[in-house]
């Protein structure tokens, strides 16, 4: 549900200035949320509740509002303007869905459906290499259309898509939806509750600990092992360590690779690397150079969390707007960049 508070406070100078919240709660969950309001600001008072509109709508909504955006607080509070008032009194007969969204809000939803498809992509490909350029391929192929269903129409018919990996990725889906892996029930029910954990980790290193120390059965790991594509370096390390061994190395990446003769970084690899993939003179957005570092440092196996604020040890830089074109609204717009204006000694 979607509601409006009124509240008040002071500013800097004493001066009283009046307040409204656009928030969003489970219906299920208004009374606590309410109660917790009033607990912290008895003097608030709930103006509209408008039940069964999910987050997506409030966050259109606050967008739509921003210039009234108390900015001092977080991103749902707003000086009183009738405006917002009227616009909740007269909600029912205002499409809602046709409210724009924001930039940031497009940019994280798109951020969100290339992380799904990657989800199920990754399945057809033995390399991160190759499924990430297949990613690319697919959002300048498919263009306004790309979406997870239309990803799953293409893929039906692309020559480039190996068949039996492909028929391997619906049996894992299928196996997935219905929880059934095996002619054994308890087996069944030991792989779904493992999965539901694994599933919801987030790092190598958590996700390598589970599957070392969770004691499943010779059975169930086999099938475990099956369902996670060929291209994650978690099953690459389990398979090709024993539990024991990546226990001992502390489920450290460095260690692991360094233990199976992988090739580490060096300073002056990465060094030779990054002038050679960023030149002086470049205008690139950050998120550009958040990609190109990310595919950098992956290629010469060094584990840092790359940032665009990186290329500042090597080049001095000057932050400016880029001119780009939003694949999702199809307009040019600005956004944050550097311009890399000369380089720097690295010690």
């Amino acid at each position: 549900m979607i509601y409006l508070i009124k509240s008040a406070g002071y500013d800097e100078n004493e001066n009283l200035i009046h307040f409204l919240k656009i928030g969003y709660t489970e219906d299920s969950s208004k009374d606590k949320r309410f109660s917790q309001y009033k607990m912290h600001n008895p003097t608030c008072k709930i103006l509209y509740e408008i039940p069964d509109l999910p987050e997506d709508i409030e966050k259109k909504i606050q967008y739509k509002f921003r210039d009234l955006l108390y900015s001092e607080y977080g991103r749902e509070w707003f000086y009183y303007s009738d405006e917002i008032v009227n616009f909740f009194k007269d909600i029912d007969n205002i499409d809602l869905e046709s409210l724009p969204k924001s930039p940031r809000r497009r940019e994280i939803e798109f951020t969100n459906l290339k992380n799904e498809v990657i989800d199920i992509i990754k399945y057809l490909f033995l390399t991160k290499e190759e499924y990430m350029n297949y990613l690319e391929n697919l959002i300048t192929t498919l263009g306004d259309k790309f979406s997870v269903s239309s990803v799953l129409d293409y893929i039906k018919t692309d020559p480039l898509v190996n068949k039996d990996l492909y028929s391997k990725y619906l049996e894992i889906v299928k196996s997935r939806e219905t929880g059934m892996y095996s002619k054994d029930d308890i087996i069944n029910q030991e792989v779904s509750e493992f999965l539901r954990v694994y599933t919801g980790l987030t790092t190598i290193y958590d996700k390598l600990k589970l599957l070392c120390e969770y004691g499943l059965s010779q059975d169930a790991i086999q099938i475990v092992l099956g369902q996670i594509n060929d291209s994650d370096e978690i099953k690459s390390y389990y398979t090709s360590l024993n539990p024991d061994r990546l226990k001992t190395l502390g489920y450290n990446v460095t260690r692991i690779k360094r233990e199976l003769g992988i090739v580490t970084f060096s300073q002056e690899l990465l060094e030779a690397k990054i002038y050679s993939e960023f030149k002086v003179g470049d205008k690139l957005t950050l998120s550009n150079i958040k990609d190109r570092l990310d595919y950098l440092y992956s290629s010469i196996s060094y584990t840092a969390t790359p940032k665009a604020k990186d290329l500042e040890n090597y080049f001095k830089i000057k932050l400016i707007y880029v001119t780009v074109f939003d694949k999702i609204t199809g307009k040019k717009k600005q956004t944050k960049g550097y311009e890399l204006l000369s380089r720097k000694e690295v010690c």
